[in-house]
């Protein structure tokens, strides 16, 4: 298997320290993989689309407004 090193907080590497019962190369592995698979994921179901940045965001503006017009009345 490989080996990657990474950077984090140094709360954040206190906390691990304290937590040895967890078998933190395996969780870190699992969410790698799960987060690469959403983004492949996502990847392949926007590969073809013709949408610019702008246009996501006019559609990310509306869906929005409607979402919370409609918790405000409900």
């Amino acid at each position: 298997m490989a080996q990657m090193t990474f950077s984090v907080p140094s709360e954040v590497r206190k906390a691990v320290l304290k937590l040895r019962q967890v078998d933190w190369d395996d969780l870190v592995s699992h969410l790698l993989w799960e987060y690469t698979k959403r983004l492949q994921l996502a990847q392949r179901l926007t590969r073809h689309s013709r949408l610019t940045a702008a246009d996501v965001g006019d559609i990310d503006a509306k869906v929005k407004s409607a979402l919370a017009k409609r918790y405000r009345t409900a």
